[in-house]
């Protein structure tokens, strides 16, 4: 299943904004709150510096065949 993987912090803005965003596309996501000093070290020492910070996850290789694929379908639609 893809789906959303975003890091988020309590009384963020944006943070907030994105996962109305997703809410409202009807998007799958898991939210990784960092409520706590260990977290947030370690978030930082994976360079990250701002929240929220989104990723897509997309599972294994079907997942990504299918992924793909589906993107290229678009793309053939669109032109």
């Amino acid at each position: 299943m893809i789906k959303y993987i975003i890091y988020t912090q309590k009384n963020c803005v944006y943070c907030a904004e994105a996962k109305s965003l997703l809410d409202d596309m009807g998007e799958v996501y898991e939210e990784r709150m960092l409520d706590s000093r260990p977290k947030i070290k370690r978030f930082k020492e994976a360079g990250h510096k701002t929240v929220p910070q989104i990723f897509l996850h997309i599972g294994g290789f079907h997942e990504l065949e299918e992924f793909i694929f589906e993107d290229k379908k678009k793309e053939r639609k669109n032109d």
